[in-house]
């Protein structure tokens, strides 16, 4: 499906073309910008998506054309030569090359307790009864070969946060926890997907690090009554319907000092990882309240703690 970017050439003059110049009006057939690709690419205008509490609007970008390529290894464009170009650079182990230029990443790493190339020291947290199972976090200290994972990790991650599917990026990286092969479908979760990533993390035998790419709705400060601040994800909007309509909630709890939260607000555009607790809790909304057969909501609650500030990548 190819990357989403700002700027094309026009096919007939060469000139180059950006999403603001669509935005005006500017109208013509396009190509990659990059020289000796001719990929073909069409524009997307920027639309507005609803959320549970509000409306955000997802920027313009140019895209890939149904059934065409980027120019492999002359264009960054490329899925394929970006994958090559993060495995070149990551360390053997990490991004492990298998067979017929495909990868290996193996998620274990990014939670291993003792005995690893990771130093761990619990840190201390006590939840409030509101706190749904959150559970204590780890601060670690990264060193040797972990820390090259979380880059690399960060680095495929963004590559996916850029394409508009699983597909192409799973046709080139496998993913696997504790020998087990973990589908992209079940490990990365745009916000469409985030109830599928409820059902997942509550059925599954195996508790693995899964992704979320979404928008900050709230972050919370940390204060006498929880010692972490966390950040809260826009849920999706759902019309209610029947007796009781499934709402995913996510939030993060920040386990590491070095997140610098001042970077983070309402609104920004994220990447976020870690392992799953889930629990759920119904709640009628006021204007359905004294009403002879009320709708509730059936909130999915998942929360994570963000040990590495590298867990989380402000895209």
């Amino acid at each position: 499906m190819g990357v989403k970017i700002s700027t094309v050439k026009e096919k007939s003059t060469g000139n180059e073309i950006t999403v603001k110049d669509c935005e005006k009006g500017h109208d013509g057939e396009y190509i990659c910008k990059t020289d000796g690709c001719n990929a073909h690419m069409s524009f997307v205008k920027a639309h507005e998506k609803r959320r549970l509490d509000k409306t955000i609007e997802i920027p313009s970008f140019f895209k890939l054309k149904s059934n065409d390529k980027h120019a492999y290894k002359v264009c960054p464009y490329n899925t394929k030569g970006a994958v090559e170009i993060i495995a070149r650079d990551s360390d053997s182990n990490v991004l492990k090359a298998i067979e017929n230029e495909k990868y290996q990443f193996n998620l274990q790493v990014l939670h291993k307790d003792k005995n690893t190339q990771e130093k761990i020291t619990e840190a201390n947290s006590k939840t409030s009864a509101d706190e749904f199972s959150a559970q204590k976090g780890k601060v670690y200290t990264r060193s040797g070969t972990a820390s090259s994972y979380i880059k690399t990790l960060t680095q495929v991650l963004t590559l996916r946060a850029q394409l508009e599917d699983n597909k192409e990026l799973a046709s080139l990286v496998t993913l696997t926890y504790k020998n087990t092969k973990i589908k992209w479908s079940n490990f990365y979760f745009e916000i469409d997907s985030y109830i599928d990533a409820f059902e997942i993390a509550k059925n599954s035998a195996i508790h693995y690090p899964m992704c979320f790419h979404g928008v900050i709705s709230k972050v919370v400060d940390s204060s006498k009554k929880f010692k972490y601040a966390k950040f809260k994800l826009h849920s999706p909007y759902i019309e209610l319907e029947g007796e009781s309509t499934d709402i995913p909630s996510l939030e993060f709890i920040i386990a590491d000092d070095s997140l610098d939260l001042n970077a983070f607000s309402a609104g920004a555009e994220v990447l976020i990882y870690g392992v799953i607790k889930v629990s759920s809790g119904d709640w009628v909304p006021p204007e359905q309240r004294g009403l002879e057969e009320p709708k509730s909501i059936r909130f999915l609650n998942m929360s994570a703690w963000v040990n590495h500030a590298e867990q989380v990548t402000k895209l």
